[in-house]
């Protein structure tokens, strides 16, 4: 595989002209963030003039937030497809958009049998992914939770030799609000967030807020949840209308709700960059075999603790550890910086140029 050597810093702005399809799927089960982080590629890619449509299973499912990220048309593609027939469709799509340069790919359940048809017909294809369990057939791969060197092993039996390999945090794709300065973590009134991911129903949720709340320190807590969580979440609240937590439903404006957080427990999702880049302190949960290497990254920069999931004894220890130790939290918020600086969209694009 070839590894791209992208520049560190003084990027230039990307200039590009080109259609652009992405296929990825989203719903209340399994959560929006292969949408999030598309739309956050879809952003920087209309920035540099290209047109963004969006291929989707049940686009009616989809908050509005989420599809008016991408500048061109959504279109509903059949659910429960074979790999063979979704490739079938994507390939008529392209041809009536008068095939696009790229198409991208973020889909846990399409690899080469996907890919090598649609490539053939002529587009360029950018697969994300972070599992590196299947074949890929892409003249881009993006895996933004592994280091160069772990993705290198992790792809080498997945990928050609052809395949130009994008890995790390520095290609974590984030939108243009998170890359605001970072909120001081003094003051009156500090804030704890919890967010363990639009596909969790409820019960870490709930289990994280409860922590959080026998911390012994005295913060307002933020919750965002998905549909699925609504319900739960809502109950893990200790009385109606509780002064010191909110509950946000499907937020849309997740830089603006992280932003002057102190700390925060959270699955070890991609949520993990958004909150790094905006140098907020983390408590993480492994939810999925695949954020495993997401707590390790974030952990062994200095900007994240990992404690066992549900454990609410230990979480909540290690919240009080961290909020009573102002000089910890800001070591942590820098580490955070350092680890993720939000250009990872450009820099994406950067390699798309030049492939």
């Amino acid at each position: 595989m070839v590894m791209y050597e992208g520049a560190e810093n003084d990027l230039p702005s990307p200039a590009m002209n080109r259609m652009v399809l992405i296929r990825a799927d989203g719903s209340a089960d399994m959560g929006m963030g292969h949408l999030v982080r598309c739309m956050a590629l879809a952003d920087a890619l209309s920035e540099a003039s290209c047109t963004v449509h969006l291929a989707t299973c049940h686009p009616e499912c989809i908050p509005d937030w989420v599809l008016s990220g991408f500048s061109g048309e959504v279109h509903a593609v059949p659910p429960r497809l074979a790999q063979s027939d979704d490739a079938a469709y994507c390939m008529a799509l392209c041809e009536s958009l008068q095939q696009p340069d790229w198409v991208i790919v973020d889909h846990y359940e399409l690899d080469a049998r996907w890919h090598n048809p649609v490539r053939g017909a002529g587009s360029a294809i950018l697969a994300l992914d972070d599992l590196a369990n299947r074949p890929l057939d892409a003249q881009l791969v993006l895996d933004q939770n592994r280091i160069q060197a772990d993705a290198d092993a992790a792809y080498a039996m997945h990928v050609s030799d052809e395949t130009t390999l994008l890995a790390g945090p520095a290609y974590a794709l984030l939108r243009t609000p998170f890359l605001k300065p970072p909120q001081p973590l003094d003051g009156e009134g500090a804030r704890v967030l919890v967010c363990m991911g639009g596909a969790d129903d409820g019960m870490a949720t709930a289990a994280a807020l409860r922590a959080v709340l026998d911390c012994g320190v005295a913060v307002h807590v933020d919750v965002i949840v998905g549909l699925e969580a609504a319900a739960h979440a809502a109950r893990a609240v200790p009385c109606p209308g509780h002064s010191t937590v909110s509950v946000h439903i499907g937020e849309p404006d997740m830089a603006g709700r992280i932003a002057g957080c102190r700390a925060a427990v959270s699955a070890a999702g991609s949520t993990v960059w958004q909150m790094a880049c905006l140098g907020v302190p983390m408590v993480l949960w492994v939810a999925a075999d695949n954020q495993q290497v997401v707590a390790d990254l974030a952990c062994s920069a200095g900007a994240a603790e990992q404690v066992d999931e549900m454990d609410v004894q230990a979480t909540s220890c290690t919240m009080a550890s961290m909020l009573q130790h102002p000089e910890r939290l800001l070591e942590m918020s820098h580490a955070g910086r350092r680890l993720v600086d939000g250009q990872g969209a450009r820099r994406v694009i950067e390699a798309m140029q030049l492939a």
